[in-house]
């Protein structure tokens, strides 16, 4: 779908979705988001075996950063870029959404399979070539008002949505809870295949994906939650028993895998969800309540530490913080840079598990102007567009040409990065994407 020629609200932003300012509500009008308008090359390393770096290919690894030639800002033009499990989603200037990668629970929005040869690759364990490469997303049986512009695309592991400017929210895939299919209401098994709006959203300014589950911020405030709910991540009895107009869960929301943040107006974070590691941050009351499988923070819950912090996915003042499982590095702290009595110790006292404070991931030289999480390896670009990168590294998801893990902040210079500007980054379960100027 082509975006219409004109925009009659002059020059639109190109500031992260999530960090729409309420406007007062005499001031109100259809339009309630707008879409950004940078047009960036993306860049990709990492896993790409169901092709979800939409080269063209699917090589098992991409070791080093690389252009995606099929994607680049001249040509394409993408503006924001969103990615899930083992697929990707991006939206460009001229108002497509384009998606690839894994297409099994029909995350891509549109036909790949049962189309001639293609097939045979299937046979053979590997995506077709539909799927290695970036395709439009067919809206045409989506009853789509006329000249729609979508402002925003997010992906959970098996799902996509995408946001209008007029605060309409559309999606396609399927959720799983544990090992159950959820899948969308309207799709008849359970996955929906096609773009489909989602019922009962309003005047949404701000959409968050975690592995299964969606957040999405309306206009007025209020915080709708929906996908799996096992983990305690939707924080639903509390926001159905107050109408979901909780005071405290006003500007920007985030989500994790299996848990969910909200800012508060002036500053204050919440969270709920899984906790096995610390990862929402709250307070609990007493260690007993870590390391099980079903430790959970089940309502909004104020993290104390993060108080004072008016915090994005990074700090008011530019600096980044981390917390939660220590293994694998990817809290990005060196050992003797945690303060002991933020660490929860294995049973023997013999090594560290958790970090239960939020703590400054130190060794990153200047301010951060952004930071994303995957499933073991973390990225953090500075204002001046360097990315650096720590964690898991096996499948070289921090792009620096090895396997070996990444203790602390490290920078992401090697390929095609040098000299360039990294504008944002995507994190997936085992690979990166990068929008890049």
């Amino acid at each position: 779908m082509g975006r219409k020629e004109k925009h009659d609200r002059g020059v639109s932003t190109t500031s992260p979705p999530c960090t729409t300012s309420l406007i007062p509500l005499a001031a109100l009008s259809p339009i309630v988001n707008e879409p950004p308008t940078m047009q960036l090359d993306v860049y990709g390393f990492g896993v790409n075996c169901y092709g979800q770096l939409g080269l063209g290919h699917a090589h098992d690894h991409v070791k080093e950063p690389t252009l995606n030639q099929h994607l680049s800002k001249k040509s394409v033009g993408v503006v924001q870029l969103a990615a899930g499990g083992a697929h990707c989603a991006a939206l460009t200037h001229n108002n497509k959404i384009l998606t690839w990668g894994l297409n099994d629970d029909g995350q891509l929005g549109r036909q790949t399979r049962g189309l001639g040869d293609d097939e045979l690759d299937r046979a053979k364990g590997s995506p077709n070539k539909r799927e290695m490469r970036p395709g439009e997303v067919d809206f045409s049986g989506a009853s789509l008002p006329p000249d729609t512009v979508f402002t925003q695309v997010v992906a959970t592991a098996s799902a996509t949505f995408v946001l209008t400017e007029f605060g309409d929210v559309y999606g396609w895939g399927t959720f799983r809870d544990v090992g159950d299919v959820i899948g969308f209401p309207s799709a008849k098994d359970l996955r929906q295949c096609t773009p489909v709006k989602i019922e009962g959203l309003r005047n949404i300014t701000c959409l968050a994906a975690g592995a299964e589950h969606v957040l999405a911020r309306s206009y007025l405030g209020a915080v709708y939650a929906w996908g799996g709910a096992t983990k305690d991540q939707l924080g639903r009895e509390k926001l159905a028993r107050r109408g979901c107009n909780d005071p405290h869960l006003i500007p920007r929301i985030g989500a994790g895998a299996y848990h969910s943040f909200a800012i508060q107006r002036g500053g204050g974070v919440y969270s709920w969800g899984w906790n096995m590691y610390g990862q929402t941050g709250a307070p609990q009351a007493g260690d007993d309540n870590y390391l099980t499988s079903d430790a959970t923070v089940p309502l909004p819950t104020l993290v104390s530490d993060l108080q004072k912090e008016n915090t994005s996915s990074v700090t008011e003042d530019k600096r980044c913080l981390s917390w939660g499982r220590i293994r694998g590095n990817a809290l990005g702290i060196p050992d003797e840079d945690m303060k002991s009595d933020s660490v929860l110790y294995s049973n023997d006292g013999a090594w560290p598990k958790i970090l239960k404070t939020p703590t400054l991931v130190t060794r990153i030289p200047g301010r951060v102007a952004s930071a994303v999480a995957g499933m073991n390896h973390s990225l953090a670009a500075v204002e001046k567009g360097r990315l650096f990168g720590w964690g898991s590294n096996i499948h070289y998801e921090i792009g620096l040409g090895h396997k070996e893990d990444v203790q602390s902040a490290t920078l992401i210079d090697r390929g095609g990065l040098k000299d360039k500007k990294v504008v944002s980054a995507a994190a997936g379960s085992e690979f990166t994407v990068l929008l890049v100027e």
